[in-house]
C-alpha cells in the first residue's frame, strides 16, 4: 500500500514537472516582437486591483503557512474581480491557486483551486498571449488537475499539450 502511494506521488510529481517544463520552454520561445497589449481595463477599479495585488504579495511570500496562501488566493481573487483586464492579477491568482491546490489534503479544495487557477491562467493568456507567466501557470494548473484526477488526466494532458503548442 505504501509502495502504491509512493508510485502515485512520483507519477503526480512527474506529470506536474512535465507540464511546467513544457510551458516554460514554450514561454521562452515566445516572440518578443509582438505588438504590446493592454494589461488593465483602465477602469477606476484598476487602483483597487493594484492595491490588492500589493496586499497579496507578502501573503504569497509567506505561503509555507497555508493560511497565508489561502488568504493570498482570496485577496488576488478580489483584485481580479476588481479589474478583469489586469494581467498581473490574473497570473498571480493562477499561481497562488496552484500552490494551494498542489499542497492541500482536501480533495474538494484541490479541485476548486485547480479550476480557479485554470480560469485565471486562461484569462492571463487571453490578456497577454506573448507573456510567459500566464502560459506557465495555466499549464501548471492543467498538470495539477491531471495529476489528481484519473478522469481529467487525458483531457488535461491534451490541454497542456495544446497550451505548449500555442505558445510555440
Amino acid at each position: 500500500m505504501i509502495n502504491l502511494r509512493k508510485n502515485r506521488e512520483k507519477l503526480r510529481s512527474a506529470l506536474v514537472a512535465s507540464a511546467l517544463f513544457s510551458v516554460v520552454l514554450g514561454g521562452m520561445a515566445c516572440n518578443n516582437d509582438a505588438p504590446p497589449t493592454f494589461s488593465s481595463t483602465g477602469s477606476a477599479d484598476a487602483k483597487v486591483a493594484t492595491d490588492k495585488i500589493a496586499e497579496a504579495e507578502p501573503l504569497y511570500e509567506g505561503r509555507d503557512d497555508m493560511t497565508k496562501a489561502r488568504t493570498a488566493v482570496s485577496v488576488l481573487r478580489q483584485a481580479h474581480a476588481a479589474d478583469y483586464g489586469n494581467y498581473e492579477a490574473a497570473w498571480k491568482l493562477a499561481r497562488a491557486a496552484f500552490f494551494v491546490g498542489d499542497r492541500t489534503d482536501n480533495d474538494s479544495e484541490r479541485d476548486d483551486m485547480f479550476r480557479e487557477g485554470t480560469m485565471a491562467g486562461k484569462a492571463a493568456v487571453q490578456l497577454q498571449p506573448n507573456k510567459p507567466e500566464g502560459h506557465f501557470w495555466l499549464g501548471a494548473n492543467y498538470g495539477g488537475t491531471a495529476a489528481h484526477s484519473t478522469l481529467a488526466n487525458l483531457s488535461s494532458f491534451q490541454d497542456s499539450k495544446g497550451e505548449k503548442e500555442g505558445v510555440l
